[in-house]
Parts: C-alpha cells; structure tokens; sequence
C-alpha cells in the first residue's frame, strides 16, 4: 500500500492547511487560561460515589493529588467547575516533613475555572506535596463532565447509568484538578456502587470492600493504578447494569442487556483492529485491558478513553439483515478510530489544544490505514481518497476555513475547533515541532541530505490557510509543461482584504497516456513555494497525450489543465479504455472539476464533455466522487425551469444507466461490500430520479411487505433495507425538496441525519394515507431496540402529506432550530421571498439567534439564486446539443406551495417535518 507510505505523503494529504503565527496579544489571552507552572500533579487518587436511585442524581467526591513544586510560591492553582468544595476539609500536606501547611485562602475565578489556595509560606522547589479535597456536585443532564443517562426496558422500566465526558476540558466538573493535556499523571480510582450495578475505569478492578453499612450498603471498586501518566480527558469511569460480551478475557464489549447480540459484529472487528495497530506501531497496547460502553443517548459519536471507550450506541450496535452495509463499515471506522487515539492522542498527546490535528489528524489517517489491514476487500486506501481528502478540500476552501493550529483559549473555543479540519486533515506531550524533527530526520534519510528541509516544506502548509489549485498550461509543440499555483477558493471574494501571497511547496507526480504509470508516487519535481510558476522542460509529451498529475491523488491540491488537455482526457474516459485510469484518479479528475467549474475556474460545459464518460462508468470510487458532485448542481437546477429540469434529469438518468444495469435491484450471494455500497448510492438516485422500474419495484416491495410482513422474503431486512432502503426521491410526497448541507458536509460525528424522502419508504408508499403511515409507525414501534432502524423511518414519517397525522407526532418551536439547514434547498426565488417575509413576520417569536440563522440561510439561498442565473441554462443548452434523449416535459422540479406542518414530541422526526415545510411553500 504504497499511499500509506508515511513521511511526506501522508502530511500533505492530511495535515493540508495552514496555521497563522500567534500575535504577542493573542498569546496573552491563551495564557490567561493556562495553570501557572509553578506547581504540577504526579499522582491522583479519586474516590467517587454516584447516587442513582434517589432524584438528586448527586454524587459525593475526594481527591487527593501528588503535586511537585517547580517554583517558589506561595499559591496553587487548580481547575474546579461545578463543583461544591468542602472548604474547611481541604489540606495541603508536605510529603517530606508530614506537616499540613497553613491555607489563608481559598478563592474562585469562575472565567477561568481556577480554584486558588493560598498558603502561609512559599512552596520548596522539588519538593512534594498532596492536596486532599472533599466535595460534591450533581450528575449532569447534558452528557459533560460526569453525568446521568438512563434507558428503558422492553418492560417500561426506567435504568438509571452514570458515565464520564472529559474530552477536550471538562474533567474539572468530576473532581478539582489541572486539567491541561500536557499536565500528566498517573491515577487510582475508586467507585462506590449498589450492588445491581458495576463499576468500569480505564483500569481493572484489583479488588472490592464492602457492601458499607454507614453508606447505604454500596460496594466499593478499586481500581488498579495506572501504568504510566495520563491526561485528565483521558480518564473515564461508568456504573451501569450493562452487560458485556468478552474477547479473548481482554476485550469487553458492554451494552443493555437487550442489545447484547448487536454487539457480536464490533466484538468480532475490536481485537483484530487493535492488533493491527500494535502490528504496524510495534508497540503493544499499554493497558491490561480495553472496554468498548455502548451508551444509549452518548453527545459523541464515541470517546477514545485510555482502556474505555465511550460511543453512542448506534456508533458500536450493528444488526445483521437490519443495518445496512455502510453503517457496517462506519461501525469498524468508528472503533479503528478510536483505538488509533491509544498511540496518536493518548500516548503521545498534545501540549495544547491548538494542535488539535496531531490527535485527530493522525487518528483519522490510521482509522483507514488500520481498517484497511483488517477488511482487505473493502478497497478503504480509495474509499480514503473520496471520504476524507475530497471532503477536507471542500471544507478547506473557503475563506472562513480556520487554521489547522489555531489559537484557542477558553473551553468554549477548545469545543468549537473539534471538527472536519482537525480531523480530516490534519508518556510525552508533542507540538508540531517535535512531529517536523522527527518526520525530517526520515525525509533526510529517503532523499537524501542537502536537497530539501523537511520543515521548511511543512510550513508553508501550516503556517498559512487553504491548499493550492495547481495549474497545467502544456505546449503542444515542445512537449514543455509549465505550472502555476494560486489558493483555490470555491467562492472567490472580490473584496476581501486578505492580502497574503500564498505558495506552497508542492510535490509534483505526473503520468501520461505513453506512460500509464499509477503506481508509482515517487515525487518527480517540486514547485517551490518562491514560484508562482515554473517550466517543466523534461516532460515531452506527445501532443496527442494526455497529463495527469497527482497520481493517486496524493498531494493536497486540486489540478486545472488548460482545455486541450481537458478535451484528450474527455475523449480518452469516453473510450472502451477509460478504466486504464486507475479509479482514484478518475475520482479526483471528476472531483476537481466539479469544484474548479463551481469556484468559476472553468466553464460547466467542460465538466459535462468529461462527465459524460460516466454512462461507461461502474466502479464504486468515481461514482462516489460523481455523485458528491451531481448532488451540489442536481439541487440548484431544481430551481431552472420545468423543461431544464426535466432536461437534466434524464441526462442524469442516462449517466447512471450502464451501472444501473449492472448493479441490478437484487443483490445476489457474491456480492462483495464495495458492490453492496455501490448498489446503494446508484439505486438511490436512479430512484430519486424516478425512473420507472425502480419506482414500480420499490412499491412492489412495500406492498408485500405490508401485505405479510412476517412472511414474506424481505422479513430479512438485508434485501429491501440494505439495497432499497437509502433509495431516495424527491417527488412522490409532494415533490419536497431533501434536507441539505450546503458544502456536502456530513455531521462531523457521523451521524446520518434522517432528510425529508431519504429512502426507498417514500416511494414504497406515497404516505398519502391513514393505513400506510400507521403501518412505518407500527415498525418503528416494532424496532424500538434497533435504533438505525428508527432513524430510517423516523425519515420518511416526517414527509406524509397528510396535515393531521404530521400534527400528531409534532412540535412548533423546534423548527426555528433547524432553519440553517434549509440553505441548500431554497433555489428559488419565491422560496426565498417566502422565507424572508417568514422571518420578517416572526422576529420576536424566533429571537436574535435564529434571525441571525435565518438571514445566513437567505445569502446561502441568494448564492443558489445566482447560480441559477449563471449555469441552469448553459447546462441545459448543452445536453440539448450533445445528448439525444427524447424528454417529455412536465417533470419539474418544484412541488405545488401548501401550509408547512407545525407540532412534534420526537426530534429526529422534526428533521424531516422541516425539509418538508420549506418544501411547501
């Protein structure tokens, strides 16, 4: 797997963007949160009692930490957030003399977090001292810090839980504590619980006293120190009833008692994944054993605790014939991801949280790689290509993208950088300088000495926003290439002010038809970041050749041919040798220009000479890369006129057709996961776009399945749910518009957001009536133990065109929440006019932050507008001259306006209820 190679490759490809240097004012502010340094723990020992069964939800807490101090002082500052501190029991006790010093004060500074004890006399450098605090505080109800859950039997009854969520800065909530990631220590944890209950830590239990008389008869667990230091976010404790499943008396799995077998597959995939880790790493994993908690509503998606791993329970719960196959992969991602932190964010962890990228960058490139060694059929070193790099280019491209170090201070700030830039692209602590010495002594011994600094090279990435779009002017008659470089932005600004010359150094690979070489990702030349442009003279191309360059899309940037070279590469994809072009580079060539025409680079009809190729195409990896594109165009020329739209549906048909054809609507006992997933996404827009057999064989299903869902052949769930299931339309309930992100962003979590006609139901059943509906509430009723089940219905609910039965399951207020993600779907003018005039009418009602939503949705609806104006007839213009597919009018785009529902009890059904109300207008 020669793109797994580490050095340069992997940073260019996944630390892409750009840090801005920190001003002299901006370090103040940073600084203002940091812990003074004059005092640092070594050791902590917790003792934690969680009340679960009176209606308090209180807890009681003592902590007592080992500290060193450093420097002379007379003050130690800690961290303590929500909780309450027995003032009169704290002690500060000095180790070598036994003495407990005399504390003047205690006083809180609640901006920063900071509980200060201030002390009679000076602190002696290298000298020992432990602090033992008394205190309590009530479990919260918002899944931070330590907190309370509960779930319900399939007998109605209530089980209470208490779990831990310290990740980035909240481990001060459970107990006071310097709660930095660069401030190391070891721990000993005990937790009192009841005796129907258990205790989990990142540690085994050692051994259990009680039941304890004076203490309501509660058990204590002790816990086993850990071996080495760690950061306080990586601490974690749990007391549930859950039940486990176990692997090889190393790795537990636990989860309700009733979820138990869907937790066969994770258990199957954790110890193998965990295994490939310590295989590549040579590193065997530090702790005695490792707990995967499925909890019920978890924030996360999951939580890479040293030893005990948090997720939300539709993160780490497959059903087999139930769950579809991409939540299969999504589940082993997850887990790979997860355990990946073990060594890239646990072991070796940030100083600070503006490199949030050296845990989160690293986990996500090894959650592929890790997964790839396990699941070896399931092509991941593409599926990499087109899930992460294309989706870190369309976050990157804009001229809001934050920089990869960027500076943070405050918890809130912290929170609010744990997203795709950090993730997607990018017994010690590290910095970015530490990761470049190393990476460089490599780099000297790959390349040699003398010829490029590591480090210089990196910084021109990090130390600066956004990627370059590379471009490739050919002479045709010398066989020269020259190439320039400039910041691709998806939005240009005509006024903005940043004034910044962005270069890069950017490592070229490059192949041609004479050549056919897609193995090879040696770099072949550099363009250096004191260049904006640059001749390569040695490349002699055949004037009848085709470039590429970026061969397996390697490199961070987007390439731009000049248009002769676009047209040879049209020509050849639209030939019987296409496939010759590896799949990534089919992708990335797809994926570049759909982004190139949308940031005005280039002409759409350049995109459609080349896209056309596709009636040929039926490989999983351009598709997808295809489908990402088509989705941001499909969705705005719903907006073009009737005739235009229909135009451009039935181009869209004709493209999807040969793969269509071989995917066929039944899977069928050799399929492999890749073709599973290819069924997927090309059933679920050939149905979308309503073409006429998978309409007629959706309904068909759902027919039967209503007529003998307990006998008929799709009981199973794998066939009709799997394969049918993610088939979605945007006609059949009333031609409702689906539910978007406006950049093609997913939740950076994972999860799947259920969208007004996102599955085959709603072409299964229009929904128009009374029977159809109360039959999909049955079944999610039925599914109350499945939850990825619910979500898929819970879909579909939302979209009845039947005003009683939405205000049966709904609410009022919630929709003003879900403004913002009508951005993608207001693409026509009247839209828009109606939800301005919406706003205007209801600005008390709403309030300044969803005004505030609302108006950002209006300049996202306004860029929709002006697309229109640019593209929707050049697009239609060239499929009428190209293409000869016979359309028959009336198969617009836009459904009849009607009042939007109002009323719902569940959220996720609200998802849907909106996608549709704007739908209405």
């Amino acid at each position: 797997m020669e793109s797994y190679q580490i050095p340069l490759v992997l940073l260019l490809t996944i630390l892409s963007a750009n840090a801005q240097t920190s001003s002299d004012e901006t370090l103040a502010v940073v600084n203002d949160y940091l812990l003074p340094t004059s005092v640092v723990p070594i050791h902590y020992d917790i003792k934690l009692i969680p009340y679960l069964d009176d209606d308090n939800f209180t807890f009681d807490g003592e902590v007592n930490i080992k500290v060193r101090a450093d420097e002379v002082t007379d003050v130690i500052t800690l961290h303590q957030n929500d909780t309450i501190i027995e003032e009169s029991s704290v002690t500060v006790t000095d180790l070598m003399t036994n003495i407990n010093l005399i504390i003047v004060n205690q006083t809180y500074e609640a901006l920063y977090h900071f509980y200060r004890l201030h002390l009679e006399e000076n602190l002696q450098v290298g000298r020992e001292y432990e602090i033992n605090i008394k205190y309590k505080g009530y479990l919260r109800d918002d899944m931070q810090g330590l907190f309370k859950s509960s779930y319900t039997t399939s007998d109605g009854e209530t089980r209470w839980l208490a779990a831990t969520h310290f990740q980035p800065c909240r481990a001060r909530r459970a107990f006071p504590s310097f709660d930095e990631p660069a401030l190391k220590a070891t721990f000993r944890v005990s937790i009192a619980r009841t005796a129907n209950r258990h205790a989990l830590s990142n540690m085994p239990v050692v051994n259990m006293t009680g039941p304890d008389p004076d203490n309501g008869g509660y058990i204590w667990d002790h816990f086993k120190e850990t071996p080495m230091p760690l950061s306080t976010y990586l601490m974690a404790f749990i007391v549930s009833d859950f039940t486990n499943l176990t692997t090889d008396n190393y790795l537990s799995l636990w989860q309700r008692q009733e979820a138990i077998s869907q937790a066969e597959y994770s258990a199957s995939i954790s110890l193998p994944l965990l295994r490939a880790l310590e295989d590549y790493t040579d590193l065997h994993f530090f702790l005695p054993k490792m707990d995967e908690v499925a909890v019920p509503d978890y924030q996360s998606g999951a939580t890479e605790q040293w030893g005990l791993v948090t997720y939300r329970e539709r993160n780490i719960l497959f059903v087999e014939g139930v769950s579809t196959s991409s939540h299969k992969q999504s589940i082993a991602a997850v887990i790979a991801h997860e355990f990946s932190h073990m060594w890239f964010g646990n072991l070796v962890s940030p100083k600070w949280w503006d490199v949030l990228w050296l845990n989160e960058g690293f986990a996500r490139y090894f959650q592929y790689f890790t997964l790839a060694e396990v699941e070896k059929d399931w092509r991941i070193e593409e599926q990499f290509v087109t899930a992460q790099v294309h989706t870190s280019l369309s976050v990157d491209s804009v001229n809001t993208s934050h920089p990869m170090t960027v500076d943070v201070a405050s918890p809130e700030q912290i929170s609010a950088i744990f997203d795709t830039i950090s993730y997607g692209k990018g017994n010690s602590s590290a910095d970015a300088n530490d990761l470049f010495t190393a990476l460089d002594e490599q780099f000297t011994e790959d390349v040699g000495p003398n010829i490029l600094d590591f480090q210089t090279i990196m910084e021109t990435w990090t130390l600066q926003m956004g990627y370059p779009v590379l471009g490739v002017i050919r002479d045709y008659d010398s066989g020269a290439v020259t190439v320039t470089q400039e910041r691709f932005l998806i939005r240009p600004s005509t006024g903005g002010t940043d004034t910044h010359d962005y270069k890069w150094w950017i490592p070229l690979t490059y192949t041609t038809k004479s050549e056919m070489d897609f193995i090879s990702t040696e770099t072949r030349a550099w363009l250096n970041a004191t260049d904006t442009r640059a001749t390569l003279t040695g490349l002699n191309v055949d004037p009848a050749d085709w470039v590429v360059f970026n061969i397996q899309e390697t490199g961070f940037y987007r390439v731009n041919y000049d248009l002769t070279n676009w047209g040879l590469l049209a020509e050849y994809l639209d030939s019987g040798d296409y496939s010759k072009i590896i799949p990534v580079n089919r992708a990335q060539i797809v994926d570049d220009l759909f982004n190139l025409a949308r940031g005005g680079y280039l002409n759409y009809t350049v995109v459609l000479d080349l896209v056309k190729y596709l009636q040929r195409e039926v490989d999983y990896i351009p598709w997808n890369a295809a489908l990402t594109g088509l989705t941001y165009v499909e969705k705005r020329m719903r907006g073009a006129d009737e005739y235009d739209y229909a135009v451009f549906k039935s181009f869209l048909l004709k493209l999807l057709s040969t793969a269509y054809s071989v995917l066929g609507l039944e899977e069928a006992p050799s399929d492999d996961h890749v073709t599973k997933l290819n069924r997927n996404q090309i059933l679920t827009w050939v149905c979308k776009l309503e073409e006429p057999n998978c309409v007629q064989k959706a309904q068909e299903i759902f027919a039967l399945h209503m007529a003998d869902s307990q006998n008929n052949p799709y009981t199973g769930g794998h066939i009709w749910r799997d394969k049918l299931l993610p088939i979605r339309t945007n006609k059949r309930l009333g031609k409702f518009p689906e539910l978007p992100s406006d950049d093609g962003i997913t939740d950076k979590q994972g999860l799947v957001v259920p969208k007004c006609s996102l599955h085959l139901l709603a072409h299964m059943a229009p929904l128009r009536g009374e029977q159809e509906w109360n039959f999909l509430w049955d079944r999610f009723l039925a599914y109350s133990n499945v939850s990825t089940e619910q979500t898929l219905i819970l879909g579909i609910l939302g979209c009845t065109s039947d005003e009683t039965l939405a205000h049966s399951h709904n609410s009022v207020d919630a929709v003003v929440s879900f403004i913002s993600s009508l951005s993608g779907v207001v693409t026509k003018s009247e839209q828009a006019d109606k939800l301005k005039q919406f706003i205007e009418d209801n600005q008390d009602a709403l309030g300044s932050s969803a005004v505030t939503s609302a108006t950002n949705t209006l300049v996202s609806a306004e860029r929709n507008l002006a697309w229109l104006d640019a593209h929707a007839q050049t697009i239609a213009a060239w499929i009428n001259a190209t293409d000869t597919t016979t359309v028959a009018p009336g198969g617009g785009g836009g459904g009849a306006p009607s009042s939007y529902s109002s009323t719902t009890v569940l959220l996720m059904l609200l998802l849907s209820t909106v996608s549709c109300w704007i739908g209405r207008f």
